[in-house]
């Protein structure tokens, strides 16, 4: 019996792009798996499994500098990777695992391999979900793998390898895993598949989480869910990304709805809503059409009720800007952030309200001076010490007008306002288009709010104009995903593609001879030049070696040694 584990990697994730290679403590997500499959006692060998695309020769050149055996096949078609991995190198029984399951424990993948050993065919951890999302092992009998493989007929078949055994499974002699010793861990979410993963999994190895043989899946789980707790401002892909439909729906509750869903589809990770009623907000005798376009534009409590279970149902998060503190009771369940609108910025009677219930705030600042936004934030803090940390205080560049001129946005306001509060810095946007949310995020904003419709053609209603629709959000969260991919890591030293292709050297210089030189020759600035390749002596060694003298014979042009010199 020969048991291998294949693991699915490539460099073209749509969700979060080179994921294999990204750092984690240090170390290469795909690294991490692999150390974490070699310390397995009843693994015989651990295969990297890529694809053919030119993108993916990084992964091939990755495995060989790293001593991985590292396997090539179709882009699309996994399974037909999968089972040609298997074959490749005579595996009698293949463990799947995926480029994104940073946990996979040695313990648990030992615990699988015994039952092939028990003579099961199919062995998983998967149904039930008992495990965390991230920690899942499948073990499969080849042979029989292959013969399956051939009664393959639905796309979800061959793109996720082993759908087809959970459906057809009479034909196996099945064992399901269960984790018995803590159900907390169950489904936590720890594969790294998106920007806000990457930054959960490397929260828990810099609060000290190490990789071992035997894993504590209950101090794993409740180590995820407090760090989590502290990402209130880190959305999916990157920066937090709030749809804001506001008024957009002018009282009319079905297109609210329409809305909604459309957001909910543009995978924002917040669709927010404002909250208010005419009478508790404006002041009919003062400003009596504000007033009445107010009370116009009101939805009733029910129908916010209903459009929250709308977005929380579909797994994206609520939020309100209320504007009534007579109004966050009943809304409070659904709103896991608050929004203070510049409008609001100096309601300091609605702020402390909103500070005693220990939730995320995110405060615009239209319409304010630096000292108003600093006093707010001091006055926020003087209610509740909570809002010194940045996970729970964000501050947004904001200028209430709609819409207003490119030049208005001044975005270094935000950079500012970061510095001078250490709170969370994020852009709430009036422009026309999306060319200022694009600059925000290359400029490091945490958070992002944009107004939200399904078209701004044919509409009065001024915030369509600077709202953003469905296919216009998709475009901000690649041009997210292109900024993080290429921002990288801070860490300065030779990349793969450097040290592969062997620029190191060929484009470097060292020292060289200009004549040949006897042994003994003092060596002067006269004898010696910088040439390409940095093969020896590198050239930033010229000025050591003026002065001293050779120990031997030295040729010209010859590789050099410090120990030539003395």
């Amino acid at each position: 019996m020969t048991i291998g584990a294949v693991v699915l990697a490539r460099l073209s994730s749509t969700r979060l792009p080179a994921k294999a290679f990204r750092d984690i403590a240090g170390k290469e997500l795909l690294l991490h798996i692999v150390d974490n499959l070699s310390a397995c006692r009843k693994l015989d060998k651990v295969i990297v499994a890529t694809s053919i695309q030119p993108e993916d020769d990084e992964i091939e050149r990755f495995c060989n500098r790293n001593d991985i055996l590292c396997f090539r096949g179709s882009l699309n078609n996994v399974a037909e990777r999968f089972l040609n991995a298997s074959r490749f190198y005579d595996l009698t029984h293949t463990v799947r695992i995926n480029g994104d399951n940073l946990f996979a424990n040695p313990e648990l993948v030992d615990s699988i391999c015994q039952k092939a050993h028990e003579g099961f065919d199919f062995v998983s951890n998967v149904p039930g979900r008992t495990f965390p999302v991230g920690m899942s092992v499948e073990l499969i009998e080849t042979q029989l793998y292959e013969h399956l493989y051939s009664q393959f007929s639905e796309d979800s078949h061959f793109e996720h390898v082993t759908s087809y055994l959970y459906q057809n499974d009479s034909s196996l002699k099945k064992c399901y895993i269960k984790n018995p010793v803590a159900k907390e861990a169950a489904g936590v979410p720890l594969a790294v598949d998106t920007k806000y993963d990457l930054q959960v999994v490397r929260a828990i190895f810099d609060a000290g989480f190490k990789a071992s043989y035997s894993i504590d899946l209950k101090s794993l789980a409740q180590r995820y869910k407090k760090l989590r707790s502290n990402m209130s401002f880190t959305g999916k892909y990157g920066p937090l990304l709030i749809a804001e439909i506001g008024g957009n729906h002018e009282g009319d509750f079905d297109y609210a709805k329409k809305l909604t869903e459309l957001a909910i589809e543009s995978d924002a990770d917040i669709i927010k809503f404002q909250i208010y009623s005419g009478n508790t907000l404006v002041n009919p005798v003062e400003s009596p059409d504000r007033h009445k376009h107010f009370k116009k534009f009101e939805l009733s409590r029910q129908q916010y009720v209903e459009l929250a279970k709308l977005v929380t149902s579909s797994g994206k998060k609520f939020m309100a800007s209320i504007w009534d503190a007579d109004m966050i009771d009943w809304v409070d369940e659904y709103n896991p952030i608050y929004k203070v609108g510049s409008g609001d910025l100096l309601a300091w009677p609605l702020l402390a309200e909103l500070a005693s219930r220990e939730k995320p705030i995110i405060l615009s600042t239209g319409l304010a001076t630096e000292e108003e936004v600093l006093a707010t934030v001091d006055f926020l803090r003087k209610c509740n010490s909570l809002y010194v940390d940045s996970n729970y205080l964000a501050v947004l560049q904001c200028t209430s007008m709609y819409p207003i001129p490119k030049s208005a946005a001044n975005l270094n306001v935000m950079l500012r306002l970061g510095d001078l509060t250490k709170a969370s810095i994020g852009y709430s946007d009036h422009t026309e288009g999306s060319d200022a949310l694009k600059v925000a995020v290359s400029m490091g904003a945490k958070v992002l709010e944009f107004h939200f419709t399904d078209d701004r053609e044919n509409k009065a209603f001024r915030d369509h104009k600077v709202s953003l629709t469905k296919d216009e959000v998709h475009d901000l969260i690649e041009h997210s995903k292109m900024v993080d991919l290429l921002q990288g890591n801070d860490i300065k030293q030779p990349v793969s593609v450097e040290i592969d292709s062997g620029h190191v050297e060929s484009f470097r210089r060292a020292v060289y001879l200009v004549r040949d030189l006897p042994e003994g020759h003092i060596v002067s600035s006269e004898d010696l030049t910088i040439l390409r390749p940095s093969h020896g002596l590198s050239s930033r060694y010229v000025n050591n070696i003026i002065g001293l003298k050779t120990t031997r014979s030295i040729r010209a042009l010859e590789k050099l040694r410090l120990e030539d010199f003395i």
